[in-house]
């Protein structure tokens, strides 16, 4: 008999100008100047009311008696509005030794706008401020290379990443009756002050026979808050807590393995070719949430997966049999964790277990 109403209408308007000019200095120089000028604006409505009666005006009971304590304003609703505007450029200089190499520096610039979080906005004041518009500045060094008369393609790039005013989704506990004991949560969008990513990406393409081919990719990533300012204590001191946080869902160390072999096969008449595929991949060490939690953390693992396809000479039929997550290896990919009465609410996600499937297809 008793209905808690929740209204969420959240509208975001942007435009934005862009250009983009490159310039062959020689015939091994070139020259790449651009930029983006990007106006972002964010309207929040949220209304949080409860009502005697099953179900709320908005739906059709009007004899609904609402019970909701009013704000000062008398209405229990969140308006929140924003507007931000930034320009950000782009430069890139690459160097061409020889038609099969391109050496390159890049330095860019992004921007995210500014928002609200409406799922907490109404309940928390600090919440309802918003938080402001996340910014990077991005340096990279690449190599992109061509072997072996094209058989071999490999690409090299290192790059350092400095980012202001992060943000960072999360939720906190709140206390909602005022007995000092926390009772509930909410969403918080916060601004971490400053941070850093840098690494490496390797990226490499193999054609060993006609037959036989492979593809590579490894990444290498340090990612670490160096500024992060929450106010703790009583009264409040504004104080760093970056080193009690990492990034969420970025591992160290990524990559991928992927082999195929294949030959030529005629079935039912037609001529095509019988395809041997298998591949690896590796995920490094993943956080869920900036703060470790081990219940949600996913160490290090590795997924094995492989296929047998045949495609005809006119790409018009196929058939396949296919094995993903060959060792049934059990992993996480998500989950939440709410901060609420009692210890918390926890709740994980995982991967698809061992999966072995076939497929089938025709190309009209």
């Amino acid at each position: 008999g008793v209905t808690w109403f929740t209204l969420g209408d959240f509208e975001t308007k942007a435009w934005a100008a862009y250009g983009d000019v490159s310039y062959e200095l020689s015939d091994q120089w070139s020259v790449s100047v651009g930029g983006r000028y990007t106006e972002d604006e964010r309207d929040a409505l949220v209304r949080r009311e409860t009502y005697l009666g099953l179900g709320s005006p908005y739906f059709g009971n009007t004899a609904a008696i609402l019970i909701t304590v009013p704000d000062p304003d008398g209405v229990p609703v969140f308006n929140g509005t924003r507007t931000d505007t930034d320009f950000t450029p782009r430069v890139s200089v690459s160097f061409r030794p020889t038609a099969d190499h391109n050496l390159y520096a890049s330095w860019s610039q992004g921007f995210k706008g500014g928002s609200f979080d409406p799922r907490g906005a109404y309940t928390t004041p600090e919440v309802g401020e918003g938080f402001e518009p996340e910014t990077v500045d991005t340096y990279e060094l690449g190599w992109k290379a061509s072997f072996a008369g094209g058989r071999a393609r490999t690409a090299l790039a290192v790059f350092y990443s400095d980012y202001k005013d992060v943000q960072v989704p999360a939720s906190v506990a709140i206390d909602t009756n005022g007995d000092g004991v926390d009772d509930s949560f909410a969403g918080a969008t916060t601004n971490a002050a400053a941070a850093t990513i840098q690494g490496i990406e390797l990226e490499g393409v193999f054609q060993f026979t006609d037959a036989f081919s492979a593809t590579l990719a490894f990444g290498y990533i340090d990612a670490e808050y160096d500024e992060w300012l929450q106010a703790i204590g009583t009264p409040p001191v504004l104080t760093d807590v970056s080193d009690l946080f990492d990034f969420q869902n970025t591992p160290d160390t990524s990559g991928n393995l992927s082999l195929r072999y294949e030959w030529p096969l005629t079935l039912f008449g037609n001529d095509g070719a019988l395809a041997l595929m298998g591949a690896i991949t590796h995920r490094g060490d993943t956080q869920q949430f900036e703060a470790a939690n081990a219940l949600l953390d996913q160490p290090s693992y590795e997924l094995y997966d492989a296929g047998l396809v045949w495609t005809s000479s006119d790409h018009r039929y196929q058939a396949g049999l296919h094995g993903k997550n060959l060792s049934d290896e059990e992993y996480k990919i998500a989950g939440y964790s709410f901060p609420t009465l009692g210890g918390g609410t926890i709740t994980a996600f995982y991967g698809n277990p061992r999966q072995v499937f076939g497929s089938f297809s025709v190309k009209f």
